[in-house]
Formats: structure tokens, C-alpha cells, sequence
């Protein structure tokens, strides 16, 4: 069972940390982003801004913060610069389209929640959580066919 746990984990490291990490920075930026949606519409009633200040807040704590840690696990597992590189590409393209989907996502749906009079923290939350999980398995989809975040050894073991 050990031998079976190891053979995965080796396997898909990469990839479970890059999701460890947007779950981190996620769940940081969901509880920053309810608190200061629900405080700020307290000061302005219209839907729109709400929204904006919501999805605002939550992007300027889960992109340093993802970006922190990530920059902290490749620190610690990579030597190869040139690897490196084309890691660092290869997340700014997911991260991006991740991003992308998140925001169209959250927007609409926290959005059309206040229009509901749904209370800020709650279509906050809710948005958060749709957008999240949308954008995480878009994340994960065109990791796939960027081919992960694995080495040269790793991609010859795989399609070997």
C-alpha cells in the first residue's frame, strides 16, 4: 500500500503541490474577500462595485500569495535552470487561464446573487467557491495538455 502511495505521489508531485497551492492561496483570498465585500457594502449599495471590490480583493491575496508559494516549493525542488524557465511559462499560462475563468465566473455569479439580495458575504463565499472549483478544473485540464509540470525524465517514463 506504502510502495503504491509513493509511486503516485512521485508521480503526480508536481501537480499536487500546484493544486496544494492554489488551495492555499484560495482559501486565504475566500475569507479576506467575504470579510471585505461585507464591510465595504456596508458604504456603497451598488451591486456592481460590490462585486468589483469583491473580486478585486480576493485577486490581490491569492496572486502574490500563490505566487510566494510556489516560488518556495520550486526553490526547494529544482537545480535545472532551463527546467526552470519552462516551468515558469508553463504556470504563467495556466495561472492565466485560470485567472481568466475565475474572474468571468465570479463576477457573474456574485453579481447576479446581490441582484437576488443574497447578503454580500454569503454571494461572496458562494461565488468564490463556484469560480474556484471551475477555474481549479480548467487549471488541471490544460495542465494535462501542457504536460504538467513534469522533467524530461518523467515525460519519456510516461509516454514510454
Amino acid at each position: 500500500m506504502m510502495t503504491t502511495i509513493r509511486r503516485f505521489y512521485s508521480k503526480y508531485r508536481n501537480n499536487l503541490e500546484l493544486n496544494m497551492n492554489l488551495m492555499l492561496s484560495g482559501t486565504a483570498a475566500f475569507f479576506v474577500s467575504a470579510a471585505v465585500t461585507e464591510l465595504y457594502s456596508k458604504y456603497n449599495n451598488n451591486d456592481f462595485w460590490i462585486s468589483i471590490v469583491s473580486i478585486l480583493t480576493g485577486f490581490s491575496i491569492s496572486v502574490p500569495l500563490f505566487a510566494f508559494l510556489f516560488y518556495m516549493d520550486d526553490k526547494r525542488s529544482r537545480k535545472d535552470k532551463s527546467f526552470q524557465n519552462l516551468i515558469i511559462k508553463k504556470l504563467v499560462a495556466l495561472y492565466s487561464i485560470s485567472n481568466i475563468v475565475n474572474v468571468l465566473a465570479r463576477f457573474v455569479i456574485i453579481y447576479e446573487l446581490l441582484k437576488l439580495e443574497v447578503q454580500p458575504y454569503e454571494a461572496s463565499m458562494l461565488s468564490s467557491l463556484c469560480a474556484s472549483g471551475l477555474s481549479y478544473f480548467i487549471t488541471n485540464l490544460a495542465s494535462k495538455a501542457f504536460k504538467g509540470f513534469r522533467s524530461k525524465e518523467q515525460n519519456n517514463t510516461h509516454n514510454g
